[in-house]
């Protein structure tokens, strides 16, 4: 078995739409199953939207729950662009698997993401400079590995792919390009604990198992009605989208300015808003629900807040119609939602686009689950079916 950790819930999903390319058979759950056949048990946390003591703690209970399954390789992935508590949670995988180091190579040369000369780039620009500098919970101020990374005492070592491994602490791997990644991969046997984002992976897998394998692509219809999109992203792109089709009085459902400022809004007000959304879902087939960027901004709302707010919607909304696709944009949002209405277990079936991954929700009547990082965009056919 392999074992993934993954600090968000749509990099877990990500890693399992990679799973399915080399054949594995994939799980993604919120808890650590220890009663799995995946071939590929992926633990989903939301550890990147907590305070790291929080997090360390989850990771630690999850961590110790992961060693007692023996895997024969444990990845942990973390934001390409290193959001989170990246070392400190390392810090707390090395103390409790026994491995002798960690490989972190969290660039991903296929998206334009980089690493070279200790420093971090996006399609050939520094970090800091590119849009992740007003990233609201983690932004970038330097380029500088070294400064995004260290951690006081921490024994951190940037490293080029050429040089021999040192057997000590986290290695950092620059990387320029995908055949990098590959020689990364290539370097480390099953003592090392490897980390990173979803090019790495994709490398770690080709080096144990070969190819990947050519799957169907085909586009999902998503014709089987009603379907419910949920949008809880700040990303500009998302938002901007989402702003036009309700300006062209589209099916979205903003979330009410009175549910907006209230830090615990009287139930009323959302069975008003849980009405207005299975209207359209009734009317049109499907429903959006989504954030006013302004209002957000004008009330200074908090991003948890806003999230268990959606969850309560979604809630209350599923339990009024059957909808049979689910789909959730950004990590935090998608994990929110997913713990209110109490489904932990997924099984991957399908990878639509990179990270955009299509999901059976065990338990649920056979509805099927989108999600997808809240940088990346929707694939064609879903934007121009749902988005226009």
């Amino acid at each position: 078995m392999i074992v993934v950790i993954a600090d968000d819930f749509t990099g877990a999903a990500e890693l399992g739409g990679i799973g399915l390319q080399f054949g594995l058979t994939v799980e993604v759950n919120t808890e650590v199953n220890v009663h799995s056949t995946a071939g590929l048990l992926i633990v989903a946390t939301d550890t990147r939207s907590l305070k790291i003591k929080q997090a360390l703690a989850i990771m630690e209970q999850v961590t110790r729950q992961v060693a007692l399954l023996k895997p024969r390789l444990v990845f942990k992935k973390v934001d390409s662009v290193l959001r989170g508590h990246v070392v400190p949670e390392l810090m707390v995988h090395l103390g409790l698997l026994n491995r002798i180091g960690a490989i972190l190579a969290p660039a991903n040369p296929a998206l334009g993401r980089t690493i070279s000369n200790g420093h971090y780039f996006i399609n050939g620009q520094p970090l800091h400079l590119s849009g992740f500098a007003t990233d609201p919970d983690f932004p970038a101020k330097t380029s500088s590995l070294q400064e995004m990374l260290g951690q006081g005492n921490v024994p951190l070592i940037i490293q080029q792919v050429n040089e021999p491994l040192k057997h000590a602490g986290i290695i950092v791997a620059e990387a320029e390009t995908d055949a990098d990644l590959q020689d990364w991969a290539a370097k480390a046997d099953e003592g090392w604990l490897l980390a990173g984002g979803s090019g790495f992976f994709s490398a770690v897998l080709k080096n144990k198992y070969g190819e990947p394998k050519e799957l169907l692509k085909r586009e999902p219809d998503y014709q089987e009605t009603p379907l419910l999109m949920v949008c809880g992203t700040t990303f500009f792109k998302s938002v901007e989208t989402i702003a036009a089709l309700k300006r062209k009085g589209g099916w979205v459902s903003y979330m009410p300015e009175a549910i907006v400022r209230e830090t615990d809004p009287a139930g009323n007000l959302f069975d008003g808003w849980c009405n207005e959304i299975v209207f359209f879902a009734k009317t049109f087939g499907k429903a959006i629900i989504a954030v006013d960027a302004d209002m957000a901004e004008r009330w200074s709302v908090n991003p948890d807040n806003i999230r268990a707010k959606i969850s309560v919607v979604v809630k209350k909304v599923l339990a009024q119609i059957a909808i049979k696709e689910l789909l959730i944009e950004g990590g935090s949002t998608a994990f929110a939602v997913l713990k209110h209405i109490n489904c932990t277990k997924f099984y991957p079936v399908e990878e639509i686009s990179p990270g955009v991954i299509r999901m059976i929700m065990a338990g649920r009547d056979g509805q099927r689950l989108t999600i997808k990082p809240g940088s990346y965009s929707w694939p064609p056919h879903i934007h121009e079916t749902n988005l226009q």
